[in-house]
């Protein structure tokens, strides 16, 4: 992706602007602005680290504890259906805690950020 196209999707992270608008702002479709927004996440989730090689370098670096933080996103864009251990259809991604559909993005970092 070019610099301009990671500026977009960043933008959508840091201002939490909403892919319609970021859209409108740049001249495209909104279609285009949810793939390049796909293409985004993808980029990001290819350079981050997972956790077996976090967990193997906060050992390397002899660190005492790391932290685990988490958030919920919610979403409508989200639905599956699955079969519960009982035989009952339940919906993989709706959250009883956040009363809504949405999906939980975790994060492991050292003591010091």
């Amino acid at each position: 992706m070019s610099c301009f196209w990671q500026t977009v999707g960043l933008r959508w992270f840091r201002d939490r602007t909403r892919p319609d608008r970021l859209a409108c702002d740049h001249g495209m479709s909104r279609a285009t602005s949810y793939r390049y927004f796909d293409e985004v996440i993808a980029e990001l989730a290819a350079h981050a680290p997972n956790r077996q090689q976090t967990l193997q370098r906060a050992q390397q670096q002899h660190l005492a504890y790391i932290i685990l933080d988490g958030t919920i996103i919610t979403t409508d864009r989200l639905t599956e259906e699955i079969t519960s251990v009982q035989g009952q259809p339940l919906d993989l991604w709706y959250s009883r805690k956040a009363s809504t559909h949405s999906d939980t993005i975790q994060a492991l970092s050292a003591p010091d950020g």
